[in-house]
């Protein structure tokens, strides 16, 4: 992956355990070191003292031999540098996010308002600035605003947004979701057809990766709205699939169907007043829901490729997904810097998102980007909404790059509880779902392969786990339906007052 983020990958006081620690001997052999993108400098000077200490401590013929081996090294030493010297003026994928917007897509925003002019200017910024800009340029809704984004449809092909509850019974009841089966893909046509009737712009990200169990077929879903606006101030992601476990059918409602129903109950409210912005403003920045495939372990949860298919399919995954030590599950590594200047080998986890951020590192989108030469420098802020539905969630922030973003969060959920408009019993810590307390432990998941390459995250995530977390009680049963819908509620007054929308 081997991309140094652009934010802390922690908050802010907890710099003492990022130091380099030694690797565990079984992954030594799954590692290796970055190559050095300093080349070797040798000069005449130094070349000239070289061949004089060869003379001095050799006899004359290994000398003459050294100088001559010395000046071939000179000749091969300084073509290489001035290639290095050469390739060095182009910026690797990260950079892009500090080459700003184009000068001409902002004079073409000359008449429209300020809003619009404000976020040509944030475009112009590195993505971990960019949070701040827009934050600044959003604007807040009152109780009388967010209670009109309420959704309670429960009827069928109803003109009214449906719930968040609507769309994740519908997604449980097409069945387990994992690679290859009928459930699978009729999940990845429902959200298809529900983001497609809306008239988000949907393409596919489809391949076939190599687990354990053989071949499987991937296929991630990616919706834009507004695709052509240059920058996405939002890519609000979760993973489609469901794990494959041998000896039962495992249907994920907290893991992720109940998050794919609040994106998609929250596309059917917003994308009128999307488009009403659109409209008003002459142009937007684009929304994007990412619905990532394969991001389950098929045998056992590998993020470096140990282990393997004879680790036991199924119910021997025992695996939390800590990248960094938080005093909990059983495999637990420590997080370095070193750790983001690595190879990764094979690994039996979050096949989609690792592949699309590849992809996306090398190439551009359908539409003229008015940002960045990579699709991926066009990401502003990836959002993940992950084992969320279960009554009483313990969420908080995890990386200082967002956590503006997630007070902002806080602010909507304190106005809509404060109207009344909440009607579950909040998270384990008080009545609040949102806690401000942060935390220091990374949990392994789709969002890292974005993170590596510089992208901030949001990441949404109840920890501990859910009760049910990887058994077969996570069904519809497993959902505390207030909770769902007051989760959406607060993921769609927080991205209204994002994109400053209005009611």
């Amino acid at each position: 992956v081997g991309a140094k983020p652009l934010m802390p990958l922690h908050p802010r006081g907890d710099e003492q355990e990022d130091v380099a620690l030694p690797m565990p001997r079984e992954f030594r052999r799954t590692y290796e070191p970055c190559p050095s993108n300093v080349e070797p400098q040798l000069t005449l000077k130094t070349f000239g003292a070289s061949v004089a200490t060869s003379l001095q401590s050799r006899p004359r013929m290994l000398g003459l031999l050294a100088a001559v081996a010395l000046a071939a090294v000179v000749v091969g030493l300084s073509t290489s540098g001035r290639q290095a010297n050469s390739a060095s003026t182009e910026l690797p994928t990260q950079s892009m996010q500090e080459m700003g917007a184009r000068p001409e897509v902002c004079l073409g925003l000359k008449d429209s308002g300020q809003l619009a002019k404000l976020r040509c200017r944030c475009a112009s910024m590195a993505a971990s600035e960019a949070v701040g800009c827009y934050l600044n340029s959003a604007s807040e809704m009152n109780s009388n605003e967010l209670q009109s984004l309420e959704c309670k449809s429960e009827i069928e092909g109803s003109a009214e947004c449906h719930t968040a509850m609507f769309h994740t019974k519908k997604i449980l009841s097409l069945g387990t979701r994992s690679p290859g089966e009928v459930g699978w893909a009729s999940t990845i046509d429902y959200i298809s057809q529900v983001l497609t009737s809306l008239g988000w712009h949907v393409e596919y990200d489809q391949f076939t990766a190599e687990t354990p169990l053989g071949s499987k077929p991937m296929k991630s879903v990616i919706a834009s709205f507004s695709p052509q606006g240059g920058d996405c101030i939002l890519d609000l992601a979760a993973h489609l699939d469901s794990k494959f476990f041998q000896d039962f059918a495992f249907l994920g409602a907290t893991d992720s169907a109940a998050p794919m129903g609040m994106m998609l109950s929250l596309a059917e409210r917003l994308t009128p007043l999307l488009q009403r912005k659109l409209s008003a403003d002459g142009a937007l920045p684009c929304f994007r829901m990412l619905f990532f495939d394969g991001e389950e372990a098929f045998v056992r949860w590998t993020a470096t490729g140990e282990g393997g298919a004879g680790a036991g399919a199924g119910g021997g995954e025992t695996r939390r997904k800590f990248l960094r030590s938080s005093g909990k599950g059983k495999e637990q590594r420590k997080h370095s810097k070193r750790s983001a200047c690595v190879y990764l080998a094979a690994a039996d986890s979050i096949y989609g998102s690792r592949h699309l951020a590849a992809a996306w590192s090398n190439t551009r989108g359908p539409f003229q980007l008015a940002y960045g030469s990579t699709r991926i420098s066009s990401m502003r802020t990836l959002m993940l909404l992950d084992l969320l539905g279960a009554a009483r969630p313990s969420l908080t922030w995890r990386y200082a790059a967002t956590r503006g973003l997630f007070e902002r969060m806080q602010a909507v959920e304190r106005k809509l509880r404060d109207a009344g408009l909440l009607k579950g019993n909040g998270g384990s810590n008080g009545n609040v779902y949102l806690s401000s307390q942060g935390s220091s432990s990374s949990i392994s998941d789709d969002h890292l392969p974005f993170l590596e390459r510089g992208v901030p995250v949001l990441h949404l995530i109840a920890d501990p786990f859910p009760s049910v977390w990887h058994s077969r009680y996570d069904d519809l049963s497993a959902l505390d339906p207030p909770t769902v819908e007051d989760l959406a509620l607060i993921l769609r007054g927080f991205v209204a007052e994002l994109f400053a929308l209005h009611a």
